[in-house]
């Protein structure tokens, strides 16, 4: 059942769902899947003997931040972000799994949502329709002030001025931090695309200003990372370590992210052909987030384009599932 097509069923009277299985069992089992998105959650090797929700210790936020079980509105939601982590859990979220412009209705374009026990909490990409999902998961705005970037492609993006423009809307009133690559030349990084955002929405901001206490919202923290770093570290703080190094996509510019926390890992490789900078740097990892290309059939039948021209863009700069 997709989000949009979700009923309004209680599960705590529905004879038909009630009692049928309790999410956190479920989720600590493996994953789940619901409406185009998928969970994973896991605990680190000293947790022992699994923790009930009754029992679990609540994760402290940082001053300023809504803790997520505060604003859930929808208890017929099979799994959303709101519900407690243990302390030593890693949640990782697909809030988007869609491919450049073959994008299904309920799939979005590409995101993972990344909770800790600690309470915090990162982004990494944020394709087009992707923050319709953090909307319908009630994610807060101030639990999406860390974005990290693969690459500069705008299915990976494309939201992103959508995230920084209602922020101050929500609850987040700090600046909102973007994590990316460097590129070639200054021009073709991070830094001087994503400052971009602030020209897109000059006529935006001001609106907003006059009518919302808006804070530092609409500050932009970029931090530009060298591509050419293996590995390099993006974010080190509170126990946190993400480290970044090349991926293999169509030109200089191209990253991936590993994150290490309590033990626990994850990679997410964003676009890529298939290289040993990953190989090497998800040596142990407990979660590897890969992405994989349509084959070059399909998409020549999605887009209209040739297969000698889809062959290209399938495997000269992505994975092919096969």
């Amino acid at each position: 059942m997709t989000a949009d097509a979700m009923d309004d069923r209680d599960p705590r009277s529905d004879p038909e769902i009630e009692g049928a299985v309790d999410r956190r069992h479920f989720l600590k089992g493996g994953g789940a899947v619901a409406g185009g998105l998928a969970a994973a959650s896991v605990a680190g090797a000293a947790a022992g003997a699994e923790a009930t929700p009754s029992g679990a210790v609540p994760a402290a936020a940082e001053p300023g931040v809504t803790r997520l079980k505060t604003v859930i509105a929808r208890p017929d939601l099979w799994f959303y972000p709101g519900e407690e982590l243990d302390p030593d859990e890693m949640r990782v979220t697909l809030m988007g799994t869609g491919w450049g412009n073959i994008i299904r209705h309920e799939q979005k374009g590409a995101s993972i949502f990344v909770e800790l026990g600690n309470g915090e909490s990162f982004i990494f990409d944020i394709g087009p329709g992707s923050g319709i999902n953090y909307n319908t998961m009630q994610v807060p705005s101030s639990r999406m002030a860390k974005i990290f970037l693969t690459h500069l492609h705008t299915d990976h993006t494309s939201d992103l001025a959508w995230v920084y423009t209602f922020g101050p809307a929500s609850d987040r009133y700090v600046p909102l931090e973007v994590y990316g690559p460097s590129g070639p030349r200054p021009e073709l990084g991070t830094k001087a695309n994503i400052e971009g955002i602030k020209t897109l929405t000059q006529w935006h901001r001001p609106t907003f200003e006059a009518t919302l206490n808006v804070g530092r919202a609409y500050e932009l923290e970029i931090t530009e990372l060298d591509y050419r770093q293996n590995p390099g570290i993006a974010y080190e703080k509170d126990g946190v370590k993400i480290t970044h190094f090349p991926a293999l996509h169509i030109a200089d510019g191209a990253i991936s992210y590993r994150v290490d926390w309590n033990g626990l890992s994850f990679v997410w490789s964003g676009d890529t052909q298939p290289n040993h900078f990953l190989v090497d740097n998800a040596q142990g990892v407990d979660l590897l987030v890969h992405e994989t290309a349509p084959s070059v059939s399909r998409y020549s039948q999605a887009t209209g384009q040739p297969e000698d021209i889809a062959k290209g863009i399938v495997a000269a700069s992505h994975t092919p599932a096969k």
